[in-house]
């Protein structure tokens, strides 16, 4: 049987700073968000998996705006 289904996960700009700040102390992407979402609830916490690629996109693009 299968289901599917569509989800929204709302990350704080304040955490994506926070990720970003840890990018720059040499952090990967990855280690950035799972840092930065060991601290959301359980729900939350166990959703990023699915938005990690996007979350790295973002990032990305955030510290390439930060270079020009």
């Amino acid at each position: 049987m299968e289901f599917e289904y569509t989800a929204t996960l709302w990350v704080e700009p304040s955490d994506i700073e926070e990720m970003l700040k840890l990018c720059h102390q040499g952090y990967t992407y990855e280690q950035a968000i799972n840092e930065v979402a060991a601290s959301w609830g359980d729900a939350d916490y166990y959703a990023v998996d699915y938005i990690t690629s996007q979350l790295v996109l973002e990032l990305k693009r955030r510290l390439e705006a930060e270079r020009s």
